[in-house]
């Protein structure tokens, strides 16, 4: 079995609201799968102790050999939103946040860097937590019980 990378990228599309990601998504699904891509492969090496191989994997037709399982998708999905909070709070040109109803500003450019630094925040703690209790389902216990007596 596999797993095709956009049931990943569903997932992710699910987290964020990026204007200029839909219109891409709307104009070309395949000018999307390849820019959200580079979002995947950041997101991969993250997820150290994936019980999947990660890396058995074929970019060019954007499939994973191995079935992952929800968890794995979703922990995939968390880590991309990351790899996109990153390079939003990184990109100037984000600064440029104005929403125009007329001359009126809704938020400012630095209100706006900081609610992405606190939603970072929050979404790394939260995915921190998802891949320790992803490590503590999938250990195997009766092993590590076995070798400690």
């Amino acid at each position: 079995m596999s797993t095709p990378y956009c049931e990943i990228f569903n997932l992710f599309l699910f987290h964020i609201q990026d204007y200029l990601i839909d219109e891409m998504y709307n104009s070309s699904e395949e000018d999307f799968e390849t820019y959200a891509t580079n979002f995947l492969l950041k997101a991969i090496p993250r997820f150290r102790h994936c019980q999947k191989d990660l890396t058995d994997r074929n970019d060019t037709t954007r499939i994973f050999n191995e079935t992952l399982n929800d968890d794995e998708k979703d922990i995939l999905a968390n880590l991309m939103t990351l790899a996109w909070l990153v390079k939003e709070t990184n990109t100037v040109l984000e600064m440029r946040n104005i929403l125009t109803s007329g001359d009126y500003k809704a938020f400012s450019a630095a209100n706006n860097l900081k609610e992405k630094r606190s939603w970072y925040e929050t979404l790394s703690s939260d995915v921190d937590r998802q891949l320790v209790e992803y490590g503590y389902d999938n250990n195997d216990w009766d092993n590590f019980f076995q070798s400690s007596s």
